[in-house]
């Protein structure tokens, strides 16, 4: 889906998702989800999505006057030591009149040592009505790493160039971008396991900075590396491990998700969804703000 720029991105965010929603019931019944969105998606059509289909989400709420009122109210008798970093969690039933009823609202109030303000307040709207609001808070913090993993998509596979004037280019650009982020997202899991984190600039140097030379002969291309470059150890050990994976076309054509359970998480432009197998770890659903890519492993 390919959209102007100038449009505001949780606009029709419960359609947005709707396609996504529909894989993931298609999971195992044992399957838990939990959606994770930023505060574009607070929204009553978006609640009631997740609501039909049984799905935990875990919301961020932007502030406004009646939300500081309540969260004030909360921790007006908190004793509270100025030169002391304080973190106070509460929960409200709240329900403002577009909603068509009340969900769980997780304030989490903090006291920075020495601020002269004497709280500032986070909040969170949920259907997880048991889960502790700590809990429920380092969940939704994990969106950090998904902002990061979007700078990468951007930085190292050029997913936000949309220069074109015709919105099919710019899309097809994105996919090509979201394939070539999985394809090096599943190379890592699989061959580097160690440092999944390395960039793609990294990678492309340690991998591809080599001093070598192409020959043809007898009807074959060889590629001739020197033999003595400084990261000769750790190509060598990524082309073992290659020729050593052993997965056929067969077996990727016929992968399903294991009975386990799993999380999915839906965060500012992004879903990420890890069943707990054994190699493959990790299949990405990309979100942008002008368009999506949807992986197809």
């Amino acid at each position: 889906m390919v959209r102007p720029g100038n449009v505001y991105t949780g606009k029709d965010a419960d359609q947005f998702v709707q396609a996504t929603f529909d894989r993931l019931q298609a999971l195992p019944d044992c399957t838990d989800v939990i959606i994770r969105g930023d505060s574009g998606f607070a929204t009553p059509a978006f609640y009631e999505a997740c609501d039909e289909r049984d799905f935990y989400f875990v919301v961020r709420l932007k502030a406004n006057p009646r939300l500081g009122h309540l969260a004030e109210a909360e921790v007006d008798d908190e004793p509270l030591d100025f030169n002391e970093t304080k973190v106070v969690y509460r929960t409200l039933a709240y329900q403002p009149a577009t909603w068509a009823q009340a969900y769980r609202v997780i304030v989490r109030s903090i006291h920075k040592a020495g601020e002269v303000v004497a709280w500032t307040h986070t909040f969170l709207v949920t259907n997880m009505v048991k889960s502790d609001p700590a809990v429920l808070f380092k969940a939704y913090q994990g969106r950090g790493t998904v902002e990061n993993n979007i700078k990468e998509l951007k930085t190292g596979f050029g997913f936000d160039k949309t220069d074109s004037f015709s919105f099919i280019r710019n899309s097809a650009r994105a996919l090509i971008s979201g394939a070539a982020y999985n394809l090096i997202q599943l190379f890592k899991q699989l061959l580097i396991p160690e440092d999944r984190g390395i960039t793609m600039d990294s990678l492309r140097f340690s991998l591809f900075h080599i001093a070598g030379k192409v020959t043809c002969h007898a009807h074959q291309i060889v590629i001739r590396l020197a033999s003595n470059h400084v990261i000769a150890t750790g190509f060598g050990i990524c082309l073992r491990r290659f020729k050593n994976c052993g997965y056929s076309q067969k077996q990727l054509n016929n992968y399903q998700p294991s009975g386990k359970s799993c999380l999915v998480y839906l965060a500012w432009f992004k879903v990420v969804q890890v069943p707990l197998l054994g190699r493959i770890t990790k299949l990405n659903l990309i979100f942008s703000r002008n368009c999506w890519v949807n992986d197809n492993l």
